[in-house]
Order: structure tokens, then C-alpha cells, then sequence
């Protein structure tokens, strides 16, 4: 009888303790969860701290290598935030240059600009090709240089900030400075006209649906269904790859799409590539000028918004980057690559008549010769 009471007992307490000790182990998970979060925020601060002085001392080492320059005597330009030494600066454009240089790169990369141009630029002016120069750390520039090539040079010393991988695989490179606007957009309309693309050719005429899928900012992997129509994608299908050259298992369905011009073997053909390996319908420049109209719409912080967020579409980064919808950004870009088309190539008056009097010559002769009376 008192087995069965003090057995009875301790199954009436198992519970108890089995709460209990879900209690202890609740409560001990919390002092781990607050001691990890105590770790993580010093390191976080700590990192912080780092950050901060190798941006001091960066901008320090800046500092001395610029007022070393100066009382050196290297006669240093300044140009916002970019620095440029010469040896011969009177005997280069180099104040318009590096003025126009330093303007492209604060209009494209806004606050960024200032870490690309943190050390100065050194330049070595030579006269002969076989001359030496001073800096060995310094470019060669000829001392006939113009204005546009200097400032080329200048751009390239400098360079473009890094951005992370997926905005890169949508560009297809860095964001770049457009030198030459007008120039851009007359080859951007080029391409709109001659693209072998229906969505090209529909953004040309106006939908702005169609610019978007020309310029892939779905992000799609299958954007050529939409991008080409059927015939388009067999021509893909036939430049992108020589039946030579393609694997034993893809001579089928290549053969299938080219020569029986089958789409739906052209769509698992192309399925099959990697995307990089698929034309895009408009080129890098035709994607870098729709960026640099973002960020011209969007004014000084506009790079800076573009990379607030690099987990967000392409859409929607550049819809940030220039504070309005991206619809208004693809109509501008649209607009202003319509409105540079190119000039026609008219022949000149002189010139027609001068044909003309030559066909006129040849008419003659010929009508006067002896074959023409005999028939």
C-alpha cells in the first residue's frame, strides 16, 4: 500500500519537473540570445571604429600627398576634387580637361566621385617619344594632346566605383560616364532602327512596355520570347552557335529550329545557353545612357540612391536613383534618343549636277554610236 502511494507521488510530480525544467532551459536560451546580441553590437561597433579611422587616415595620406605636391612646386590643378600634376602644364589643355573631367565624374557618380580622385594624377609631358621624364610614376602625354583626349585620359586614370554583381550582370559592365551625349543617342537610335528585335522595333514606335523589354529590365532569363518573335530567334539560334561547335545532344533540336524552322526547338535551344551567351536586343550603351538619365533626373545623390539597396530590382533601383517612376525615366530616355536621330546623307547640289552631266555625256555617246544607229 505505501509502494503504490509513493509511486502514485512521483508520477504526479514527473510533470511538474518536466515544466520546470523547460522553464530553466527558456530562461538559459535568453541569457545566450542577449550575450550573443551584446557580442554582436560591440563588434559591430568595433567595425565601425575601423571603418572610420581608415577613412581618417586615407584622407590624411591624401592630404600630405596633395600639400606635398604644392610645396614641392609641382604646380598641381584643381578641379573640385580632382588633382592633376604636370610638369608642362601650360604646354597641355590640362585646366579645361581636368575642369570637364571632374564635372562628368561629379554629375555621374555625385559624392562618390570624391573616392576615385583621392590621390592625385600625375602626368609627364613629353616632346619626343624617346624622352624620359621625371616621374616614373607619372602617364606619358604627348604634348600635342587635344582637350577630348586629355580628358579621356584623366576619366581612365580614375576609373569607376565599384558595383555589386547583379546591376553588373544587368549593364553588362561598371556604370560608366557618357563623354559624349549626343553621340550616344544617335547611336542608340541606330540601333533601335536596325535591331533584328519586335521589341526594338515597338519601342521605336512608342510602347513604352516594349523599350522595357528591349532594354531587359524584367530580369528575365526567357526574355527572348518576348524580346524576338520566331523568325528573330532562329536567327539567334544560327549566329549564336556553328552546328560544328555544339554538343553531339543539341545537334537535334538546333537542326529542328534552323533548317526545319521548328520555334519550339529554338526555345529549348536557347533555353540551353547561358543567358550571357543570348544578344540582347539593345547594347551596354543603350543600358548605360538609360543610367545616366536616371541619375541626371535624380540630381547630386542619385548613384548614391542607386546603391542604397543592392537586393532590389533593376526597376526599382532606378526608379529610386531618379525620384520618379521608371516609366518617366524609360519615356525620357526614349524621347531624347528619338530626338538625336541622324542627320540624312544628302548629296550635295554640286555634286548631283556633276553626275548628272557625266550620265548625260555617256547618254549621248552612246545613242550617237554606230551600234545604236544600226539597230
Amino acid at each position: 500500500m505505501c509502494e503504490r502511494w509513493v509511486l502514485g507521488l512521483m508520477l504526479a510530480t514527473l510533470p511538474l519537473a518536466s515544466a520546470s525544467a523547460q522553464v530553466l532551459d527558456t530562461a538559459r536560451l535568453h541569457r545566450k540570445a542577449d550575450s550573443l546580441l551584446v557580442l554582436w553590437r560591440e563588434a559591430y561597433g568595433l567595425s565601425q571604429v575601423q571603418a572610420a579611422a581608415r577613412e581618417a587616415r586615407d584622407h590624411r595620406a591624401t592630404q600630405i600627398a596633395r600639400a606635398t605636391a604644392a610645396i614641392r612646386g609641382q604646380n598641381p590643378v584643381q578641379s573640385g576634387g580632382l588633382m592633376v600634376i604636370a610638369d608642362y602644364p601650360d604646354s597641355i589643355p590640362l585646366r579645361e580637361a581636368s575642369a570637364r573631367a571632374w564635372n562628368i565624374l561629379s554629375r555621374t557618380y555625385g559624392s562618390h566621385a570624391a573616392s576615385l580622385v583621392q590621390q592625385p594624377i600625375r602626368l609627364a609631358v613629353v616632346f619626343s617619344e624617346r624622352q624620359r621624364v621625371a616621374m616614373p610614376d607619372a602617364r606619358r602625354v604627348p604634348h600635342r594632346v587635344t582637350v577630348d583626349e586629355l580628358e579621356r585620359t584623366l576619366m581612365g586614370m580614375t576609373g569607376q566605383p565599384a558595383i555589386d554583381r547583379r546591376f553588373s550582370r544587368w549593364l553588362g559592365n561598371t556604370v560608366q560616364p557618357v563623354f559624349d551625349t549626343g553621340a550616344a543617342r544617335t547611336n542608340v537610335y541606330t540601333q533601335m532602327v536596325t535591331a533584328g528585335s519586335v521589341a526594338a522595333r515597338h519601342c521605336f514606335e512608342g510602347a513604352l512596355s516594349d523599350c522595357a523589354t528591349a532594354l531587359g529590365l524584367d530580369e528575365d532569363s526567357d526574355f527572348f520570347l518576348s524580346a524576338y518573335d520566331a523568325a528573330e530567334r532562329r536567327v539567334l539560334v544560327a549566329s549564336t552557335s556553328a552546328r560544328s561547335r555544339i554538343e553531339p545532344a543539341e545537334v537535334p533540336a538546333f537542326d529542328r529550329c534552323v533548317d526545319q524552322r521548328v520555334d519550339s526547338a529554338c526555345v529549348v535551344f536557347l533555353r540551353g545557353l547561358d543567358r550571357n551567351q543570348i544578344p540582347k536586343p539593345l547594347s551596354f550603351e543603350a543600358r548605360n545612357l538609360l543610367v545616366s538619365t536616371a541619375t541626371e533626373i535624380g540630381g547630386a545623390e542619385a548613384y548614391t540612391r542607386l546603391n542604397a539597396d543592392s537586393s532590389a530590382s533593376v526597376r526599382d533601383r532606378l526608379s529610386r536613383a531618379a525620384g520618379v517612376p521608371i516609366d518617366r525615366v524609360v519615356a525620357t530616355w526614349r524621347s531624347e534618343v528619338l530626338a538625336a536621330r541622324p542627320p540624312r546623307n544628302r548629296v550635295p547640289t554640286r555634286d548631283a549636277l556633276f553626275a548628272l552631266g557625266w550620265v548625260a555625256l555617256f547618254t549621248t555617246g552612246a545613242v550617237r554610236s554606230t551600234r545604236w544607229r544600226l539597230t
